[in-house]
């Protein structure tokens, strides 16, 4: 029988895990950056809807023509398509939801450029989810409805107006010219601390986006009409557009949005990317990694704790040091004490702190840096010794809380140039071999310091060191060396954007390739007929191609403009400079034209069969 408390010295209760963290702040302009994203991501998409929903137009038109056949009047012919409509939109919905339960079941084990989520972070907002629900059948039904217009259905057939319809071009400029107009109010709110419309901003950036979207088919329209001459492929391509330029248009629309949007956003982070991102200073190429741990026995600890690191797989060298703290006064008043640094390390990691030309053991060493005060990035501090001590000079050696060591800095103590650390750091003060300082003071507690090199290659070594400082029971922390210290808000949105950005080219890319199938199917009995009067096969392909890259052309020089004009507008916000970061324009350009190449070489083993002579057959 157990009696008395059954915890003694050797532990403590623990009534709880955890502690209560006030969230952090997320950061005004970060915020109005999301504002931005979101925009960009979901406008391409809107326009995919409104796309998508009139693919297989004239199949449905035909049929309608065989139920007007059968008694019905034009009125209800439209009540059916609208209902068609309706359906398809409501399946949609259910498929669509079903995928998304299914991609959210296994989305903990996806990992994309090392960026992953877990599947509670994908919970839509209710009300979101019911504007979807709503949103998307209404937009069904009023699309089909609208693209009726142009079409009169008969019993017998159905008739088309013919040609294309002459777009006027004052209100799709209006569009974006509205949206500077929104905009503009707002130019250098955030710089003077005022609270910005997130609600304007967001209505002002998708009336421009949207302006590209309407611009877009009077821009191929007016191009095109007076385009002339040139190859077989080349004049079926651009007689096919005169005829109907709304279709390649719509079809590239998506790209356009996203490509505006993306060259905008492009604009946007190459301009705040100075302000979340701190250049840190380290050198790579002396040291991968850092290792700070508080050691109870000092010198003794040190070297089990270095040979620790040494044994860690992905770990190639390990130079160490042991920190302590010295005073320049032996009095008992500590108002009247100036403090330095005492670090102890053999000659080969005493050369990442200072420049030495030789160095031998028993070598003692003064550092005297330029900058004194205290210095942070990320969560580290570093205090700049304002005081070193002279050669012959008597200091204490703080051996802990309440215990010092006297100790004469050795009258031969050479000043050398100070070294900025791997890390990026510049100490001041003593720097000592171990056989220069007293005994005692080697089993003293200090704080210890590894720069490591590391196996770049294995991604897994970070963590094992974590596991081999808390294996030796004396804490502490890892810090990876970089570069450049970005911000953690900054880093997270600009990995979600690239994700989500990711997802929506796909969608698109799809999007894309299953309206270039519809229109070549629509055109089936057309390139039949092409093929049967001797029109090679490569001259259609080539035409279908020419097809894509006009409007797709058209539409990046477009897209571009209504970028950069997004990005300035936006960064006038927030009274940054404008920095046009060109080639990742161009690599932006280079990826939506890639996208409608592979579009098109995909839609190529439809285009083959859709050319068969029985292509020709009729019901």
């Amino acid at each position: 029988m157990v009696t008395g408390d059954p915890l003694d010295s050797r532990g403590v209760r623990v009534a709880k895990f955890g502690s209560a963290v006030a969230p952090e702040a997320f950061d005004p302009a970060l915020s109005l950056i999301v504002v931005v994203v979101i925009v960009v991501l979901l406008l391409p998409v809107g326009l995919f809807v409104a796309v998508a929903i009139r693919f297989g137009g004239e199949v449905r038109d035909r049929r309608l023509a065989g139920v007007r056949l059968l008694g019905a009047d034009a009125g209800m012919a439209r009540r059916i398509a609208a209902g068609e409509a309706l359906a398809a939109a409501l399946l949609g919905l259910v498929v669509g939801a079903a995928g998304f339960l299914l991609v959210r079941s296994f989305v903990d084990h996806l990992e994309f450029n090392e960026i992953s989520v877990f599947s509670h972070d994908l919970s839509p907002h209710p009300l979101l989810a019911l504007l979807l629900a709503v949103g998307v059948p209404a937009v069904a039904v009023l699309i089909t409805i609208a693209s009726m217009r142009r079409v009169v259905i008969e019993p017998l057939g159905v008739a088309r107006r013919s040609g294309d319809v002459r777009r006027r071009l004052w209100w799709r400029a209006l569009l974006p010219v509205l949206g500077v107009a929104l905009l503009a109010p707002l130019s250098g709110d955030l710089a003077r601390g005022h609270d910005v419309s997130e609600a304007q901003l967001g209505i002002g950036l998708s009336l421009i986006l949207v302006g590209v979207a309407v611009l877009l088919p009077w821009l191929v329209q007016v191009t095109i009409g007076r385009l002339r001459g040139g190859s077989v492929a080349w004049q079926l391509a651009i007689r096919r557009m005169q005829l109907d330029a709304s279709t390649p248009a719509r079809a590239v629309m998506g790209i356009v949005v996203a490509v505006a949007g993306a060259v905008g956003l492009v604009t946007v982070y190459g301009s705040v990317a100075t302000t979340y991102a701190t250049p840190t200073g380290a050198d790579l190429s002396r040291a991968d990694a850092v290792v700070s741990t508080q050691l109870d026995r000092g010198w003794d600890d040190l070297r089990s704790f270095e040979e620790g690191l040494r044994a860690t797989p992905g770990v190639r060298d390990v130079r160490s040091s042991l920190g302590l703290s010295i005073s320049a006064d032996l009095s008992d008043d500590p108002n009247t004490w100036r403090y330095s640094t005492l670090t102890v390390a053999e000659c080969d990691s005493l050369r990442e702190f200072a420049a030495l030309d030789d160095c031998v053991e028993g070598d003692v060493f003064l550092v005297r840096g330029d900058e004194q005060g205290v210095v942070c990035y990320a969560d580290r501090c570093r205090a700049r010794a304002p005081w070193v001590p002279a050669p012959g000079e008597r200091v204490r050696i703080e051996l802990g809380v309440t215990a010092a060591a006297p100790w004469t800095v050795p009258a031969d103590a050479r000043p050398v140039p100070s070294r900025s650390t791997p890390d990026g750091w510049e100490v001041a003060g003593v720097l000592a071999t171990p056989s220069a300082v007293p005994v005692d003071v080697l089993a003293a507690p200090g704080l210890a310091q590894s720069y490591l090199d590391l196996d770049r290659t294995d991604p897994d070594t970070v963590e094992r060191l974590w596991t081999a400082l808390w294996r030796s029971g004396s804490g502490g922390h890892v810090y990876p060396l970089t570069e450049v210290y970005e911000d953690e808000q900054f880093v997270a949105l600009r990995n979600g954007l690239l994700a989500a950005a990711a997802a929506t080219l796909l969608l698109i890319g799809l999007s894309l390739l299953v309206s270039v199938v519809e229109q070549l199917r629509e055109r089936r009995t057309v390139l039949a007929g092409l093929v049967a009067v001797g029109t090679p096969r490569r001259t259609l392909a080539l035409s279908i191609l020419w097809q894509a890259v006009v409007p797709v052309a058209l539409g990046l020089l477009l897209a571009v403009g209504a970028g950069i004009l997004v990005g300035t507008a936006v960064l006038k916000i927030f009274s940054e400079p404008v920095v046009y970061d060109w080639g990742a324009v161009a690599v932006v350009c280079g990826v939506a034209a890639t996208v409608v190449l592979g579009v098109t070489a995909l839609s190529l083993p439809v285009l083959w069969r859709l050319m068969r002579l029985d292509g020709l057959r009729t019901e």
